[in-house]
């Protein structure tokens, strides 16, 4: 493992703040949302609960640690949508809510980083009906992140947001756009300013 993919990263969950080497580092979705990017229109609490119980009870199926009758019944269907993806589409996830640094100057966690079809990708689940468009940005940053990690470079990353609908079934939008990382580093270096 390179220097920086050992990088240790504290991330407080509360304030959801990172800090390399006791530094302040800002996140990859609060660049986003420091340029304008994220609109927060539908995000409430509703909907944060069912995010954050969605992910917690995927990430423990991937760990093999989830007891099933622990699920609230309002996000088994999420569950099962992305057990549903895994089972579709062969994804094999390596490393699992692990947050990642760039010395470009941010930090960020993504949901999943894996292989899928012989190349590594970058999977974020999500709650939502349909994946919004600065999700792609969300996702270069994080390959950008990510990279040192699978020892390749960010473009080489398949980006794909998988819409968990909560009865089970699943959308995915792949990111394709090679543009999404050099304008997120537009980002990084505008919030910075």
């Amino acid at each position: 493992m390179n220097a920086i993919a050992a990088t240790k990263i504290d991330f407080d969950e509360a304030s959801h703040t990172y800090k390399v080497a006791g530094r302040a580092v800002p996140g990859v979705t609060s660049i986003l949302a420091a340029n304008g990017l994220i609109d927060s229109t539908w995000f409430n609490e509703a909907s944060r609960w069912r995010g954050t119980a969605a992910h917690l009870a995927c990430q423990y199926d991937d760990e093999s640690d989830l007891q099933i009758d622990t699920v609230p019944p309002e996000v088994r269907g999420h569950l099962e949508g992305w057990r549903k993806f895994r089972s579709d589409t062969g994804f094999v996830p390596i490393h699992i809510e692990k947050p990642v640094w760039s010395p470009e100057g941010f930090c960020g966690t993504p949901d999943r980083i894996g292989m899928l079809g012989g190349r590594p990708s970058i999977v974020d689940l999500k709650t939502s009906v349909a994946a919004y468009p600065w999700v792609g940005l969300q996702l270069a940053g994080y390959a950008i992140g990510s990279a040192p990690l699978m020892d390749t470079h960010p473009g080489a990353f398949q980006r794909i947001a998988v819409c968990l609908n909560g009865d089970g079934g699943y959308s995915a939008t792949h990111f394709k756009d090679r543009r999404d990382i050099e304008v997120f580093r537009a980002a990084v270096v505008m919030a910075a300013w």
